[in-house]
């Protein structure tokens, strides 16, 4: 038993879907971080269906969907609501306001992936 590392404890993540215009999908790229848009919404909304992100993105006329993994435990810090873009977000969006973005960024550290 001795000299053997314990198992590394991995918390349980949930993944989110967003529907991004080229120039964002790049700044992220480019950031590894969601960042508000000048002008833009103060916020970042996400899906919690790939299926259902990627059909908004097409009602948007956007086919970029980046992915992002965040701790579960954490999910309940930001909003959830299952009452925007009933007729496509199903199961429901997450919002992440300006001032959680910061620490939504730090919760998503190294898990952004982009499907083009």
């Amino acid at each position: 038993a001795f000299g053997r590392a314990a198992p590394a404890f991995k918390p349980s993540t949930t993944t989110l879907f967003r529907s991004v215009s080229q120039n964002e999908a790049k700044n992220i790229q480019t950031t590894g971080q969601f960042r508000l848009a000048p002008g833009g919404l103060e916020a970042k909304q996400f899906g919690f269906s790939l299926s259902e992100t990627r059909q908004f993105g097409l009602a948007m006329g956007q086919k970029t969907i980046v992915s992002a993994r965040i701790p579960t435990s954490t999910l309940n810090q930001y909003y959830i609501s299952k009452g925007i873009d009933t007729g496509i977000f199903k199961k429901g969006t997450l919002t992440v306001y300006g001032d959680q973005l910061g620490m939504f960024n730090e919760a998503v550290a190294g898990t952004i992936k982009i499907f083009p």
